[in-house]
């Protein structure tokens, strides 16, 4: 037996704390009735019957033993014990395997929301993208300008005061898209819209900003790479806002200035016939100046 067995269960009793409670005369009364049921001449037929019996009395010679009970309550209280630790163990081993759990579904949930973040982000983009397009073939197709020929670029007069007409040369390093046009431009105020268009020797684009003083700043700012500068040239009155004066002009007094070129004459001069000879002359002369540059450099790190 060697105190694996329940004692006082074999006698019909409760176990634990309250079968050490149980007094001996109870013990003498539970066991001489198991013995009337378990008697081997009551069981005739049962072949168990007289290890049950045996069981019985072996249980009862620990348990009428003071000393002997002692040890086997004691026995079974650390047993109790240590079942109820292992039980705790085991419930402190669930919850760690639940709030694993949870925090990978958590990590799965947030990864989910960021790839959907990311998407929603791409198609936001596309549509942006859309729109700028159709954006531009509706400017151009108001302006009567064909996508895809070499054309001088044109814009409604609500437009012109804000449209900046800005040149390259293809050939040159690096090369401008709508993207680094717009990066550009955005450094003196928000862009409307950036309409790209070539010709053979040179790149055209239409830069549309949001305020006539954005344009007017980048009319009189270097822009662009120096190796590649961009021509920018206002399509309307860069100085039609009231009291606006040209900066540039420093020797005449402002009552004597002559007054600005109307819309027209503006159109006029950036789009005659003579605007592309001037477009190409201030780009030679740029590209002249970078290379005095470039020799001065390399002659100072020489010496």
């Amino acid at each position: 037996m060697e105190g694996t067995e329940d004692l006082y269960a074999l006698l019909g009793l409760p176990g634990g704390v309250d079968g050490a409670a149980i007094q001996v005369t109870e013990l003498k009364k539970a066991w001489r009735r198991r013995c009337l049921e378990w008697h081997p001449d009551k069981r005739p037929g049962d072949a168990t019957a007289a290890a049950q019996f045996n069981r019985i009395n072996n249980a009862f010679e620990v348990l009428s033993d003071a000393k002997a009970r002692k040890a086997y309550d004691e026995l079974q209280l650390l047993r109790r014990r240590r079942e109820e630790e292992k039980k705790e163990m085991s419930a402190k081993r669930q919850k760690m395997v639940d709030d694993l759990q949870k925090r990978e579904a958590a990590f799965e949930l947030q990864r989910r929301e960021k790839a959907a973040e990311v998407s929603a982000a791409q198609r936001l983009k596309e549509e942006i993208a859309r729109i700028r397009v159709k954006k531009s073939q509706k400017t151009m197709g108001r302006n009567g300008i064909e996508p895809g020929k070499p054309v001088d670029i044109i814009v409604s007069e609500e437009d012109k005061d804000k449209a900046l007409k800005v040149t390259w040369d293809l050939a040159g390093t690096p090369g401008y898209d709508v993207e680094s046009l717009r990066g550009i431009f955005q450094r003196f105020g928000p862009v409307e819209d950036v309409l790209r268009l070539e010709k053979k020797k040179k790149g055209v684009a239409l830069v549309v900003m949001v305020t006539a003083q954005s344009a007017l700043e980048a009319s009189q700012s270097q822009c662009g790479h120096i190796a590649n500068p961009l021509l920018v040239i206002p399509l309307g009155n860069p100085f039609r806002q009231e009291g606006a004066e040209n900066p540039r002009d420093t020797k005449t007094p402002a009552a004597a200035r002559a007054p600005s070129p109307s819309p027209a004459a503006n159109h006029a001069t950036l789009a005659g016939s003579g605007f592309g000879d001037r477009e190409d002359l201030v780009l030679r002369k740029l590209k002249e100046a970078q290379e005095r540059k470039r020799k001065m450099d390399a002659a100072a790190k020489e010496g």
